[in-house]
């Protein structure tokens, strides 16, 4: 399933002595030729199609395919194009010409699905920018967004009558009347670094994502194995020992005798107190800079343990994408 670079490329800068790739039975063969009465969007509407052929659920699994790489060279052309093309629209509307007659956007000759396909491959910066360009790009990537949040958001979000009645549960209105819904919670914002573990697979950036019975909950992703497939976690979180609380570091495991997701745990630390670091400090795991220091459990006594750090929290630097997410 691949697609030939140079008609990618050739369709976004124009030139009409492109290679076209066309389908035959379930493989794809490139024939060259030369037609100066295609628009240059027809190669990309015909890779676009071929986009829209693919199941969602393969979208992440296509990332390391060389096609998948030449549709982002090819899709930051169209974005280039696209401005170029209303710069062009705004000089001729100052000449005087009346915007009726200006030359509009060949981008705006695809179908709504196959942009909102295009959307799918753009991680989240490159939504933000790509929905700052147009009206109707940003339209369309609002819409992305809520399609491919929708599993997500449904496990972890409340709409409509469930979420006025999560307020009222807040405010205390009718406390015992039903129905009973749970109330959305945030997380913390700020995250956690781990460096240096014997073990890489807990090496990485941590978010607040959930809560235990004994405090806020920060995971990392292992590995991912599809676009709609929870992946396994890196878990760090309080747990009891006998009597004593400490915070503890983990990771899911897949049980190869009985398929089954079971928690191993690797390292652990005590907890933070106040006088060594601010209340909001020891909301999080606890910090080597600190002086409290992780240690190994019996089963990694070889291996080394981390190093934990908070790193500050913001959306981006990029002031032009933060009012996207502020919306």
């Amino acid at each position: 399933m691949e697609v030939d670079s140079n008609s990618l490329v050739s369709s976004v800068t124009g030139d009409d002595d492109a290679v076209s790739t066309v389908e035959t039975g379930n493989s794809y063969s490139s024939t060259a030729g030369t037609n100066h009465h295609h628009h240059p969007s027809d190669a990309l509407e015909k890779h676009g199609q071929w986009l829209t052929s693919i199941p969602r659920d393969e979208v992440e699994k296509l990332k390391g395919d060389k096609a998948y790489l030449n549709f982002l060279n090819a899709f930051e052309g169209l974005k280039r194009a696209h401005h170029r093309m209303r710069q062009r629209e705004a000089n001729i509307s100052e000449c005087g010409i009346r915007e009726g007659h200006c030359c509009q956007s060949f981008l705006h000759n695809f179908s709504d699905d196959i942009v909102l396909r295009m959307f799918d491959y753009l991680d989240t910066r490159g939504t933000a920018r790509m929905m700052k360009t147009c009206h109707r790009f940003h339209l369309l990537g609002t819409r992305s967004v809520q399609q491919r949040t929708q599993r997500f958001a449904s496990c972890r979000m409340l709409h409509n009558l469930k979420l006025l009645r999560a307020q009222e549960q807040y405010r205390g209105i009718n406390p015992a009347s039903r129905p009973f819904v749970q109330v959305p919670m945030l997380g913390l914002t700020m995250r956690v670094l781990v460096v240096g573990t014997g073990d890489p697979d807990f090496n990485g950036l941590y978010f607040c994502t959930g809560c235990n019975g004994n405090g806020h909950m920060f995971t990392k992703p292992r590995f991912r194995s599809g676009a709609n497939d929870d992946p396994l976690q890196c878990i760090m979180a309080k747990r009891f020992s006998g009597e004593q609380i400490l915070w503890y570091m983990s990771k899911q495991v897949v049980n190869p005798r009985t398929n089954a997701i079971v928690e191993v745990f690797s390292y652990w630390a005590p907890l933070m107190h106040l006088g060594e670091a601010s209340p909001i400090f020891c909301q999080f795991p606890s910090q080597t800079s600190t002086g409290v220091m992780w240690q190994s459990l019996s089963n990694t006594v070889h291996l080394s343990p981390p190093i934990v750090e908070i790193v500050g929290d913001g959306i981006f630097s990029d002031p032009n994408l933060s009012d996207i997410f502020l919306q």
